[in-house]
């Protein structure tokens, strides 16, 4: 009886852990975040199969229950793996959350965590140099809030155990000139050469800034933006034309190579998720370069 009364007690204290991961995740400023919901789904579902490993296994007899008792194992297991990813998704998205509310405008934050477009900040202002200025400004805001993001990712998800300060460095280089490499085209498109050089450069010099702190030096980097815009300029419509890779997989493989993660489902799911967000972001950053009609 003391046994039984063991077990139902584990198993009370463990629902109620899994039933605070869900009311956690459930917060409705992470209703949007597609990785949040995805942890959810699949923490729900582990616990789910482990519940039933384990009524197989105690409705079990004879030999049979050592089979069925190392099926409810791994699926305890495989619902612990599953409830900390859940908890390191949630993190991450906090983290962004907390992020994006102390980088972003008063007028550009709701109450929900979400953006209005940031074109509304620009809407009719002819392209002076101080409103190119300031575009460079909202840009340099949005990169540098997600240089951390696959150093970050990887130490949460523990998919490292140590990343060396030398591999940190490379990421967050990798990281700002990819996305200073998806702003240069359009800005020489639709601002003209004269302009996309003021612009770009207006934009560049906060990011110097910030990678100086760090301890990188600019003359470095400088070197490698300069490859990176030759190599990205390379790729047509967000994908390579020899081997039709998406240009965000091509900066997820990099770092990747650079932290010593490899591909692993969930590092790379989750950076491409984060990047794809960016890219979306910047995007409307490269609409706003237009002239106003």
């Amino acid at each position: 009886m003391s046994d039984i009364r063991t077990k139902e007690a584990d198993l009370a204290a463990a629902r109620a852990r899994c039933e605070l991961n869900y009311a956690v995740a459930s917060h409705p400023k992470f209703a949007g975040n597609q990785m949040v919901m995805a942890a959810l789904a699949n923490a729900k579902a582990s616990e789910a199969a482990f519940l039933a490993a384990l009524a197989e296994a105690d409705a079990a007899r004879g030999f049979r229950r050592w089979s069925t008792y190392r099926h409810c194992r791994q699926a305890c297991a495989a619902t612990d793996r599953a409830h900390a990813t859940l908890r390191s998704t949630v993190e991450i998205a906090e983290q962004e959350y907390d992020t994006r509310s102390k980088n972003l405008p008063d007028n550009e934050a709701s109450e929900d965590g979400s953006t209005d477009s940031i074109s509304q900040l620009f809407h009719g202002k002819p392209n002076t140099r101080a409103v190119l200025e300031a575009k460079a400004e909202v840009a340099a805001r949005c990169i540098i809030s997600n240089l951390d993001w696959p150093l970050t990712l990887a130490t949460s998800l523990h998919c490292v155990d140590d990343v060396g300060v030398e591999e940190a460095r490379q990421a967050l280089v990798e990281t700002a000139a990819f996305l200073l490499s998806y702003i240069d085209q359009p800005a020489l498109r639709f601002l003209g050469a004269e302009n996309r050089t003021f612009f770009m450069n207006a934009l560049e010099s906060p990011i110097y800034r910030e990678l100086r702190e760090r301890g990188i030096e600019p003359t470095a980097f400088r070197k490698l933006l300069q490859e990176r815009y030759n190599e990205y300029a390379k790729v047509l419509w967000l994908r390579d034309k020899s081997t039709h890779e998406a240009i965000w997989m091509i900066f997820t493989k990099r770092v990747a190579l650079i932290l010593g993660v490899g591909l692993q489902a969930i590092f790379v799911a989750l950076l491409e998720n984060r990047m794809l967000r960016s890219l979306y972001r910047t995007y409307e950053i490269v609409t706003i370069l237009r002239l106003p009609e």
